[in-house]
C-alpha cells in the first residue's frame, strides 16, 4: 500500500465507492508490475469487486496512455511514431456474461467476425455518428466530396474544428493534463489526488 504505487487513475462516477484494502493492493501490485510482465489476473468468485478493481487498473492504464501522448507537440506529424499498443487491454474469461458486465460500457464486444463488422460498420461508417465524415472533414474541409455533402448528426453537434483550431484544442488539452499530472505526482496521498479519467 505505498503511494507511489497507486495507480494514476481512477475510475469516475457518481455513487461509486472506493476500493477495498485489499482490492487496493491488487490494483496497485498490477500497477506496480505492469511495466515489467504487461500481464495481470484476477480471479474470484461473483460478487468480489473484480468489475470495480479492473475499471481502475483500465483507468490507470488510459491515463499512462495519455501521458505518452500528451508527449506530442504536433499531432498531424508526431502520432505514427507512438507505439499504443502497450496500452491494450484484454480481458477473458469462461464467462461471456462476466466480460460483458467488466466491459459492457466501455469497449466493444469483437470477439466473433460479425460482432467486428457490425461494431466497424457503426463506429466508422454510419452516415449519422460515424467517425469516417467527421474525421474526413478535419482533414480536408474543403475538398470537393466533403463540400456538398450533407453532415451526420456528429458534425451537426461537434463540428469538426479547421487545423489551427484542432491544434490549439490539442495543445490546450495536453498542457492541462500535463499540470494535472504534475499536481498528482507533487500530493503526498496519490489516491484522493488520482486523476479522474474522462469519458
Amino acid at each position: 500500500m505505498q503511494p507511489a504505487l497507486f495507480p494514476l487513475g481512477r475510475w469516475p462516477g457518481p455513487g461509486l465507492h472506493p476500493l477495498t484494502l485489499q482490492q487496493q493492493a491488487a490494483v496497485n501490485a498490477i500497477v506496480r508490475d505492469l511495466d515489467r510482465t504487461g500481464l495481470a489476473a484476477v480471479s474470484g468468485p461473483p460478487g468480489t469487486g473484480k468489475t470495480t478493481l479492473l475499471r481502475d487498473v483500465v483507468a490507470h492504464v488510459m491515463v499512462s496512455r495519455a501521458e505518452l501522448l500528451s508527449s506530442v507537440e504536433t499531432p498531424t506529424s508526431e502520432l505514427f511514431g507512438l507505439d499504443l499498443m502497450d496500452f491494450a487491454v484484454v480481458v477473458a474469461s469462461s464467462n461471456n456474461a462476466a466480460v460483458e458486465n467488466a466491459w459492457g460500457l466501455m469497449a466493444a464486444r469483437l470477439g466473433r467476425a460479425a460482432n467486428r463488422r457490425e461494431f466497424f460498420k457503426r463506429f466508422w461508417w454510419d452516415p449519422d455518428w460515424g467517425l469516417n465524415d467527421w474525421l474526413n472533414l478535419v482533414a480536408w474541409p474543403d475538398a470537393p466530396q466533403n463540400r456538398d455533402k450533407p453532415l451526420g448528426k456528429l458534425a451537426e453537434l461537434d463540428p469538426p474544428p479547421r487545423s489551427p483550431e484542432a491544434l490549439a484544442n490539442w495543445r490546450t488539452a495536453r498542457d492541462g493534463f500535463r499540470q494535472a499530472l504534475r499536481r498528482f505526482r507533487r500530493t503526498p496521498s496519490a489516491p484522493s489526488g488520482a486523476l479522474d479519467v474522462p469519458w
